[in-house]
């Protein structure tokens, strides 16, 4: 196999030379720093040749064009495999499509969804907070169809993609405290990356879960992530180690008795000896047949970290039967049609999600910003954002994302909060807007929403027309509030782009 390099789907680059599947190589991303005349980034990353690696690039947040580009071309797929899907003897609708179609622009919104949620989240927190001014430097990370090489005293025997990997190899913020105090910074920055680590694990689960089933049900993916495997960890009564210069001491004795890769251990021992502060479980836990530890690296100094999995990952796992079986199709290695179609419904639908989660959330702000404030809610509203993005599920978005915040605030604010009526920018859609809804017409209100699932004839619900251009199912007359016993679903159409 020869690597390739690709940007917007064309060829920029390929290796003369051949690679053997399951071997592995060596990839390095950076970028060019003008203001250091330097080339700076995260550490090489081991890639597996069968791999399939989305980059995504984060320079200042994630623009609307980004989403509508990606979004066209997912629904260009959509329209091929449907029509193939209608007539599966006519293989001419499939004609032209490439693994950049079929697999590419699904792992590239994996990437892209990761870090839309990750500065929504940023920024909301840092205008809650009002003590620290945050802007997002440029960033990077990838996401990826994880392949795993299977050896036989030595040789490799097969190779198997049981998964997908989130890897945000740099994600880096300009951060200042407006008292000027080097405590204020550090803090909010750890709190931000608690806050990335959780979205590396969170964004996979939402992409590949079974849209049939809530999102609690237990046979849902589950990905792995350092802070998750940590509270994992916790959960099954493991000791957590925090380690620092001060208890320097007691080192050399707990990372030896750690029950976790020696890769990991000569990692932890090399950060502790640069001075590094390390959280870290006693032993590997087991999530759907992943293995592993998670673990964070923090430079005591700035608050900046790394949130790692072992395995080498500054990121999250998801591995499953469900998902894997769901990569193997992605990557050409079996009947492809049903997953391409059920995964790029889903990925219209989150794309929706995330556009549709900035106005719910700055309605939400600006609706509760003295209780919010007062609260100091600032982790609420980011874990909000994740559950709201996980409204692609359907309906599971408005109820816990404000029981998460109201579950913060103090007695008499959040009885005040739940009463309170909040301006969503959304209207009940005409039908002008339904029938030219894109990617497909909306004939018949009443029809779509019984096929989304949302009752008969006359249901409780109206089809409302968002600011951001997604179209959701929500409560009769409620289009224009944002109610927190009722909640909404996101659709895979849009009244404009």
């Amino acid at each position: 196999m020869k690597a390739e390099f690709r940007i917007n789907g064309q060829v920029a680059s390929q290796t003369t030379q051949s690679f053997t599947l399951g071997s592995e190589v060596k990839q390095s991303n950076q970028y060019y720093k003008p203001a250091d005349s330097a080339w700076v980034g995260g550490e090489d990353n081991d890639i597996t040749v069968g791999e399939f690696n989305a980059i995504g690039i984060d320079l200042q947040g994630i623009g609307a064009t980004q989403l509508k580009s990606l979004q066209t071309r997912l629904e260009a797929t959509k329209a091929k495999l449907n029509q193939f899907q209608q007539n599966t003897s006519d293989t001419t609708p499939l004609i032209g499509l490439t693994k950049e179609d079929l697999t590419g622009d699904i792992v590239q919104t994996g990437i892209i969804g990761y870090f839309a949620q990750v500065d929504t989240s940023d920024k909301l927190s840092a205008r809650t907070a009002k003590t620290v001014v945050s802007y997002r430097l440029p960033s990077y990370g990838r996401f990826l169809t994880a392949a795993q090489t299977h050896y036989w005293y030595g040789i490799a025997k097969k190779v198997s993609f049981p998964g997908v990997v989130m890897d945000v190899d740099y994600l880096f913020q300009q951060l200042e405290a407006k008292d000027a105090t080097n405590s204020t910074r550090i803090n909010f920055m750890r709190q931000l990356g608690t806050t990335a680590s959780a979205a590396e694990h969170a964004v996979p689960e939402l992409m590949f879960a079974d849209h049939s089933k809530p999102l609690s049900d237990p046979s849902q993916p589950q990905g792995v992530s350092a802070v998750k495997a940590l509270a994992i960890a916790a959960s099954q009564g493991q000791k957590i180690y925090t380690l620092t210069p001060v208890n320097q001491a007691i080192h050399s004795s707990v990372v030896s008795g750690l029950q976790i890769s020696a890769d990991v251990k000569n990692e932890i021992t090399n950060a502790l000896s640069a001075g590094k502060e390390v959280t870290v479980h006693e032993k590997d836990i087991t999530v759907n047949g992943w293995t592993g530890c998670g673990y964070i690296i923090i430079d005591q100094d700035t608050g900046a970290g790394a949130y790692k999995i072992s395995g080498g990952a500054n990121g999250g796992s998801l591995s499953s039967g469900n998902v894997s079986a769901m990569v193997f199709n992605m990557l050409g290695l079996g009947y492809i049609a049903p997953t391409a179609l059920e995964l790029s419904s889903a990925i219209t639908k989150s794309i929706n999600a995330v556009t549709f989660a900035k106005t719910y959330l700055e309605g939400i702000f600006e609706c509760y910003r003295e209780e919010i404030i007062n609260s100091i809610a600032i982790i609420a509203l980011a874990i909000a954002v994740g559950f709201l993005i996980g409204s692609i599920s359907g309906g599971l978005g408005a109820a816990p994302a404000f029981l998460v915040i109201l579950s913060v605030l103090a007695p008499q604010a959040a009885s005040a909060a739940q009463n309170k009526g909040c301006e969503l920018e959304c209207s009940k859609a005409t039908k002008s807007q339904l029938v030219n809804a894109i990617p497909i017409p909306i004939l018949d209100a009443e029809e779509f929403k019984i096929d989304e699932g949302f009752g008969q004839p006359t249901s409780p619900y109206d089809i409302c027309a968002c600011k951001d251009g997604s179209l959701i199912i929500y409560g009769v007359n409620a289009c224009g509030r944002i109610k927190p016993d009722i909640d909404f679903h996101i659709t895979d159409r849009r009244w404009k782009l």
